[in-house]
């Protein structure tokens, strides 16, 4: 089969939307890495807080209560509606073919060492090319189009620490631990869009057409996830987070006869923390 060409296109794209999170994180991780904040001990009757087993260079003036993460990673969706059902049937489609690479940043306060209160926005977007299975032109060459999924949720969340976050070391430090497990649930409002574009076959009268669908919309998602930071730094923090959100969409008329469009699915999440 001919190289569709829109594939070009598409490799481009990609790599425009990874090019700021990756940057990003690179810099926070330089900066998570470098810069260590520690606090003196109160008194001599206080341990130094780079002795704590477990724990990192301590906080000054207590516990931080505000941090802000930047994040990337995988969101592989669901897939378990109609509208995906006909695209593998018709087209070069399966449900890996959905998979989107994300960019996410949360703000977030801390009630206290076990929780958080979180509030979060994330955007995903993947175009995958595809061709008609069972259709060429009259030339013989593959009928391509592009099929795009975009996903932008914009949550609140309650975090639970599965342990305390550190320690008070005297009236002044504040020593984080090393690893610190979480679980939480949450939920919003997500914004999606669905869209078809390029050549596709009239299944009434055998004829190859150019045109472009989409539908859109602003619906309910709920999710629930867990994780573990992992602190490099009394203020910077890596995190690893697996995540699973549930939520689906109403088609527009350009679909006529499909149900609503499944939106759950699971996305796999890497980010760097600052506290303050």
């Amino acid at each position: 089969m001919r190289r569709s060409p829109f594939l070009s296109r598409w490799r481009n794209a990609l790599r425009r939307q990874l090019a700021l999170p990756v940057a990003a994180l690179a810099i926070a991780l330089t900066l998570g890495t470098t810069v260590a904040v520690t606090a003196s001990p109160s008194g001599p009757e206080d341990p130094e807080p780079q002795r704590q087993s477990g724990t990192t260079g301590g906080f000054a003036f207590g516990a931080p209560r505000g941090f802000f993460t930047l994040k990337f990673g995988l969101y592989a969706p669901r897939a378990q509606s109609d509208i995906y059902a006909f695209n593998a049937e018709q087209l070069t489609l399966d449900l890996n073919s959905y998979n989107a690479p994300l960019f996410g940043m949360d703000f977030g306060y801390s009630v206290n060492d076990r929780v958080d209160v979180v509030f979060g926005f994330e955007y995903s977007s993947t175009s995958p090319v595809s061709e008609m299975r069972d259709w060429v032109d009259e030339f013989g060459s593959p009928i391509t189009q592009q099929t795009a999924l975009r996903q932008a949720p914009i949550t609140a969340s309650v975090r639970f620490n599965l342990i305390e976050r550190g320690r008070s070391i005297g009236n002044y430090a504040w020593v984080p631990k090393k690893v610190v497990p979480y679980v939480g649930a949450g939920g919003g409002i997500t914004w999606w869009r669905y869209e078809q574009f390029g050549d596709f076959v009239d299944f009434a009268d055998e004829t190859i057409f150019t045109d472009h669908f989409r539908t859109q919309g602003w619906n309910p998602i709920v999710h629930a996830f867990g994780g573990v930071d992992w602190a490099l730094s009394p203020r910077f923090v890596l995190e690893f987070e697996a995540r699973y959100s549930w939520a689906s969409g109403e088609m527009a008329p350009a679909f006529v006869g499909f149900e609503p469009i499944d939106l759950a699915g699971f996305r796999g999440l890497f980010g760097t923390t600052f506290r303050f």
